[in-house]
């Protein structure tokens, strides 16, 4: 089965090297039949990115590719939003631009990086994060929502707080507001035992009503394009199927 991975980073964002071309080779090698570069779009007191941010020149390589490797796969050009409740104007901006899918993720929690354990205390940090999730869903002015309860990457053990109501009702809530859940790997490659929401809390996403996720590796390195997918296949709930955005409309994926 053709592999889609609609969360994969380039040198666009801030914490990538990979080229764009570097990670659609990797994807053609992986049995990727379905690429979303979702690059960093942030805007806040810790991290901004949308200043300066080339959007006409990546825009313009990502044309190129795309038209270079057609035959190979299909490749699609998102944005991954920082907090995207908190600076709407600025975000707004985006639906100009040529787009297939808008990713709306919570990196910052109490304006912290969470990911420093010197600076976080993780129950704050996991309730303060869980709470952003909640508000930018309620603003409901992307496509598909990021890493969900994403302290877990970070703080998985002792340190991690689950609030599982909590995270339960933001499932509900992406069912009111027609927002897609990723189902996001990066954790299993921390060593973290399950991805970003655990299946349990997609299983609560379908009873809603939920219908369609998408699932994604986060990719920042060419060796992780495509990576775990096969397990989270095998386990999906059932009435669970996966899909894609082109022109930010959603396409059920045919296996």
């Amino acid at each position: 089965m053709k592999k889609i991975d609609l969360h994969v980073h380039t040198n666009y964002s801030f914490d990538c090297n990979c080229t764009m071309e570097d990670q659609i080779k990797s994807a053609i090698d992986k049995n990727v039949g379905v690429i979303c570069f979702c690059d960093h779009v942030e805007h806040s007191r810790l991290c901004n990115t949308l200043d300066g941010f080339p959007f006409l020149k990546r825009q313009d390589e990502f044309f190129n590719l795309k038209e270079k490797y057609k035959n190979h796969l299909l490749v699609l050009l998102g944005f991954e939003l920082g907090e995207p409740s908190r600076h709407k104007e600025y975000f707004d901006a985006l639906n100009g631009l040529h787009c297939d899918m808008l990713l709306g993720s919570c990196h910052f929690a109490l304006d912290k990086y969470f990911w420093s354990k010197e600076v976080c205390d993780s129950f704050e940090t996991c309730k303060e994060h869980n709470d952003d999730v909640a508000e930018i869903i309620r603003c409901a002015n992307f496509d598909v929502l990021g890493h969900a309860d994403l302290p877990k990457r970070y703080f998985w053990g002792a340190q991690y707080f689950e609030d599982e109501e909590k995270i339960k009702d933001n499932m509900r809530l992406c069912v009111e507001k027609g927002i897609i859940p990723e189902i996001n790997c990066s954790p299993l490659k921390r060593g973290v035992p399950e991805p970003c929401p655990s299946l349990k809390y997609i299983q609560h996403y379908a009873t809603c009503g939920g219908k369609y996720v998408t699932i994604s590796s986060d990719a920042h390195k060419t060796e992780n394009v495509g990576q775990f997918f096969d397990q989270i296949y095998q386990e999906l709930p059932k009435g669970i199927s996966l899909c894609y955005f082109q022109n930010r409309k959603l396409v059920p994926f045919e296996k």
